[in-house]
């Protein structure tokens, strides 16, 4: 796998753990805000369960 899309799915499961030890609701838009991805980037991983499976 390529290192920027293991950095990118290191970035996005560390911000969905912080946002659920917080009781937020998780959503691609606070993802995006705390990792310094664009929305569009987060969704991609949201919507290819191939990209979050290993997480």
């Amino acid at each position: 796998m390529r290192i920027d899309v293991q950095r990118n799915q290191n970035l996005i499961f560390k911000a969905i753990s912080k946002l659920n030890k917080g009781g937020e609701t998780i959503n691609i838009n606070k993802v995006a805000k705390i990792t310094g991805l664009n929305w569009k980037t987060v969704s991609k991983y949201f919507k290819n369960d191939f990209l979050l499976k290993d997480l």
